[in-house]
């Protein structure tokens, strides 16, 4: 419940903030669907053969024009037979974006937030929420003026911190809104 709440007010803000724009300022609104790899932060018996499916929502608001402030909110989970593993992201912080050279742009990020995990079975529980920081990038082709396909997105991730931390890492592919 608690997700999709957030999910809706990351939404409608970002709706919000598209109606207010002013000059060359735009906003992007984004989905992906994407793989979380868990083996570090999960004791399931799953984890060694496949990643964690889920998804990304989120908005990047562009007060320049190769600089945006990323919100991303993400949901992964993973079982077995004998447990299930979910994990849940927050994240926020500056994209930088390439010059767009026949309809096809680049981005990289550095991301900072937290990321709760949640495991339930048989195995120890593990529960809780842990800072995390992401650095990440991916490509974009500008299908029409307000559409952007997103073919692969690929982001580590460090959680936890430094003296106990742990590394994860996904790869999604999606598609942008662009509000102009």
């Amino acid at each position: 419940m608690r997700i999709g709440l957030a999910v809706v007010i990351v939404w409608c803000a970002g709706l919000a903030q598209a109606q207010d724009q002013v000059g060359d300022r735009k906003l992007d609104l984004y989905a992906q669907f994407s793989g979380f790899k868990t083996d570090n932060l999960t004791r399931t018996a799953a984890h060694n053969t496949e990643l964690a499916k889920g998804f990304d929502l989120g908005t990047a608001w562009y007060p320049q024009r190769k600089l945006a402030l990323v919100g991303d909110i993400g949901y992964h989970s993973i079982s077995d037979s004998s447990s299930k593993f979910s994990v849940v992201t927050i994240m926020a912080g500056p994209r930088f974006l390439s010059g767009e050279q026949y309809r096809l742009s680049c981005y990289g990020q550095m991301l900072f937030g937290a990321l709760a995990g949640n495991q339930n079975g048989t195995g120890p529980r593990e529960t809780g929420w842990r800072p995390a920081g992401d650095l990440g990038g991916g490509i974009e082709v500008r299908v029409t003026k307000r559409l952007v396909l997103r073919p692969i997105s690929v982001d580590l991730m460090l959680v936890g911190v430094p003296k106990n931390s742990v590394g994860a890492g996904r790869i999604g592919t999606g598609i942008v809104y662009r509000f102009r």
